[in-house]
């Protein structure tokens, strides 16, 4: 019997979704939302799918001027905010670079761009697009009637307002996400915040399938710690932006559309971002710290990785710590007497975080400012404690034996419970206090380790494609 499963692309496993699409279509009907540049080139390499294009945020249209359609779309994000216990408001923080643009412009830089320049000059026009986004979402899933909805993620606007639209009308919702733990790795969930709920179930069966596999994993990570394929590979893109840049600045310059619709202060506008993003950058350089092994055996001190702004973690997961200039403020007042703060900025983060906020965080005491290009293994083996709100460092401390507390009661890792979770930030001086710095050496603690190692395997697929994967992972759906 065919199904209609509707796909949200996600650039990060894009050639994988592209093939799960083409072995699927043999026996269902397949559609997918995407933004308009994007239909002429999918069509390219699936021209069976049906496309629905994202509508235009800015352009108004005939349904806008309904009183009365205004009044059932905000009822109907009323009963789905009671129903599914979310709040669309969450939807502006998860998207600050766009139309929740005016809750970080105080902490970042942003280039041009047609919303966030709409939505700095209209604060209150929000409600409006969300309104719009819905009312997309609801048409695109009552013309197509989907059985399934798949995407690479939750967190974007018209993503998370389709995941929340599928829970309220109790539609499948699987979302395949790469796995912090092993390279090369995707897994199935339908949690909407990501986690790996096979990953659990795994755990919890108290049986380790290969325990030498996990074994030589967690074996081969202390001899030679290296950084998940995946976010390897988003580095050394990022290295490279200044190139993606420029090349936008060029587009914007001589693309036949805006040659036809000139806009001068546009490309000023580009133009300053690319200047004073470069700036912060080399700013930013003279005062990040560099501390090899040796220096770092001299003193006592936490390491404080900083997440991605935005990010998944901060601005959909945990949502109190999504500003993280406050956060090192407060971690750097709670310290034990003679004990120093590392705070590792995040790669992503060197050119776009204001220098107002960098040069704050200098003038903090005991505080220092690594830089986002060293590796974090050093910094890690030679901690007395890592905190983080609930990203993978903490997982390579565990790794490396060392005590980590996360501030989010949820992590990949937490499972484990060999973290320590600050539910009261209040009390983070007497938890640092309380906490054993010996390193546990356990057997039981490498149990711990390897058993969720081996519940990853277990709980992830390879992402090279593969048809008779492909069928597999079909019927777990199929399944749900």
């Amino acid at each position: 019997m065919q199904q209609n499963i509707l796909f949200f692309l996600h650039s990060a496993i894009r050639e994988f979704q592209i093939d799960f699409i083409k072995e699927l279509s043999k026996t269902n009907n397949i559609a997918t939302i995407c933004k308009k540049e994007s239909v002429k080139n999918l069509n390219k390499k699936v021209p069976f799918i049906r496309c629905y294009e994202m509508p235009d945020l800015l352009k108004p249209e005939e349904w806008e001027f309904n009183s009365s359609e205004i009044l059932r779309l905000n009822k109907l994000i009323s009963t789905i905010e009671k129903k599914n216990n979310f709040f669309f408001s969450k939807i502006l923080l998860s998207n600050y670079r766009d139309i929740g643009v005016n809750l970080a412009d105080d902490f970042q830089i942003f280039h041009h761009n047609r919303i966030r320049d709409y939505i700095r000059k209209r604060p209150h026009e929000t409600n409006r697009m969300l309104r719009k986004i819905l009312r997309f979402v609801e048409f695109s899933f009552q013309s197509f009637q989907p059985d399934y909805l798949i995407l690479g993620e939750t967190s974007s606007k018209f993503q998370l307002v389709a995941s929340i639209y599928a829970q309220h009308n109790n539609i499948p919702l699987n979302i395949i996400r790469r796995s912090k733990i092993l390279s090369n790795r995707l897994f199935f969930t339908d949690c909407l915040k990501m986690f790996s709920n096979r990953t659990e179930f795994f755990f919890k069966k108290n049986k380790i399938r290969n325990y030498n596999q996990a074994f030589k994993y967690l074996k081969k990570f202390r001899e030679d710690p290296k950084v998940i394929k995946y976010i390897k590979s988003n580095w050394e893109s990022y290295k490279k932006i200044n190139l993606v840049l420029t090349k936008d600045l060029i587009f914007s310059v001589i693309s036949k559309k805006n040659i036809l619709n000139f806009n001068f202060l546009n490309i000023i506008k580009k133009l300053a971002f690319i200047v004073k993003f470069n700036f912060n950058r080399i700013y930013k350089k003279s005062v990040y710290k560099k501390f090899n092994q040796q220096d770092l055996k001299t003193f006592k001190y936490v390491y404080l990785p900083l997440h991605k702004e935005p990010e998944l973690t901060i601005n959909f997961q945990s949502t109190k710590f999504f500003n993280q200039e406050n956060l090192v403020s407060y971690i750097s007042s709670s310290l034990p007497f003679n004990f120093k703060l590392l705070v590792k900025e995040h790669l992503y983060n060197d050119g776009l975080r204001k220098l107002r906020v960098t040069k704050k965080m200098t003038k903090l005491p005991n505080t220092f400012l690594i830089d986002p290009l060293e590796s974090q293994f050093k910094y890690i083996k030679n901690s007395n404690l890592i905190i983080t709100i609930n990203g993978s460092s903490g997982w390579e401390g565990l790794i490396f034996n060392k005590p980590v507390i996360t501030l989010e009661d949820k992590t990949f890792y937490s499972i484990c419970d060999l973290h320590h979770f600050l539910k009261n930030l209040d009390e983070l001086g007497s938890l640092i206090l309380k906490i054993d710095r010996k390193v546990d050496a356990s057997k039981t603690y490498d149990n711990k380790l390897i058993k969720l190692i081996d519940a990853e395997y277990s709980a992830t697929f390879s992402d090279r494609i593969n048809r008779k994967l492909f069928k597999n992972l079909y019927k777990e759906l199929k399944k749900k």
